[in-house]
């Protein structure tokens, strides 16, 4: 077989992988569908009518923790969403109000923003962020493991009746269940203003005078793990197959 035969031929191979790809890609983009779940304590099932038997015991404060996953034009996004006691002193950026990060349409400015809007922008983003901290508990012995500090993205301090919102974006990957069991601390808004929950070391003591400290339970990790992966690899699709190239093109 000739150079330029075996060219051919793996070019040949490149399109169709394009086409399959292509489809794949399509398919994602027209998938709408958003995947909820969600682990709560009894008095949230008592509160919504929701089944006692699949009620989970959680940290103190902590009364359900959902993890929504949406495909958004062909790539999915995760968020996590912990429904706390009301009573609970919770950090908010919006000086203990109800907050909202920008919305897509404030994200589209049609003018040149003025030096004191662009100081304000940037001082109200600098408040949502280090407040929380997700980590998975095994980095305390110093081995492998997942770290970070994601950015508030909604805070509501009366979502329900007795019940607070908030709410962060985080990339799909840090919700594998491979490292177990995961922690998340988030800041009171008692703290000292110099404290910052996630500028914590994972070796570092997390100072409960400052923040509180919630189980992510590992129930809920296994249990979005196929969604998890379906959402992982979708995202990387593209890198492997343009990955995948070089060596299509190598043929000897």
């Amino acid at each position: 077989m000739t150079k330029l035969t075996k060219y051919l031929i793996a070019s040949l191979f490149l399109v169709l992988i394009a086409c399959v790809e292509q489809k794949k890609v399509d398919a994602m983009k027209s998938d709408t569908s958003e995947h909820m779940f969600l682990v709560y304590d009894e008095m949230f099932a008592k509160h919504f009518g929701l089944s006692l038997s699949k009620s989970s015991k959680l940290s103190d404060g902590l009364h359900a923790l959902g993890i929504h996953i949406v495909n958004n034009q062909g790539r999915y996004q995760c968020s996590v969403n912990l429904y706390l006691d009301r009573s609970l002193d919770i950090y908010s950026p919006n000086n203990g109000k109800d907050y909202i990060a920008k919305t897509d349409a404030e994200l589209v400015i049609m003018r040149e923003l003025s030096n004191d809007e662009v100081m304000r922008n940037s001082e109200r983003e600098s408040k949502a962020q280090l407040k929380i901290l997700f980590r998975s508990k095994q980095l305390l012995d110093k081995k492998d493991g997942l770290i970070e500090s994601p950015v508030i993205e909604l805070f509501k301090e009366t979502i329900f009746t007795d019940i607070s919102l908030l709410s962060y974006n985080t990339a799909c990957s840090m919700l594998r269940n491979e490292y177990g069991q995961s922690e998340i601390y988030v800041q009171k808004k008692s703290a000292p203003t110099t404290y910052n929950v996630g500028d914590e070391q994972p070796s570092a003591l997390i100072n409960t005078n400052n923040s509180y400290r919630f189980e992510f339970p590992i129930s809920l990790l296994n249990e979005i793990q196929s969604a998890i992966e379906l959402a992982v690899n979708n995202n990387v699709s593209k890198t492997v197959v343009v990955e995948s190239l070089p060596e299509l093109l190598l043929v000897k």
